[in-house]
């Protein structure tokens, strides 16, 4: 399900940002990596186990993503910094999917 759906959203954020463009509207998403001492996160954790959360973090060579990343990534898609940026998708995993 998660899959599907994340595929469906990056989908989206193309045909949006071509449809939106004209009116110099930018359609961007993000997609995090396991995000550190977030509900969701400590939910996984407690219906696994903590040798779970070890090994996990170990599949991520920059380690788990904090929530300060994925907030500073949404403020540079909002800044000018990235006026020519739209329809892409920015991975924020701590190099897990580069594996």
């Amino acid at each position: 399900m998660y899959s599907a759906s994340q595929g469906a959203i990056i989908a989206s954020v193309r045909l949006l940002a071509i449809e939106l463009a004209p009116n110099k509207i930018r359609i961007n998403s993000i997609s995090p990596g396991m995000v550190e001492n977030t509900p969701m996160t400590k939910s996984i954790i407690n219906m696994l186990s903590t040798e779970w959360e070890i090994n996990n973090k170990k599949e991520y060579p920059l380690g788990w993503v904090e929530t300060d990343d994925v907030a500073n990534t949404a403020v540079f898609l909002l800044s000018e910094a990235s006026k020519r940026i739209t329809g892409t998708n920015i991975i924020v995993d701590g190099g897990f999917s580069a594996k």
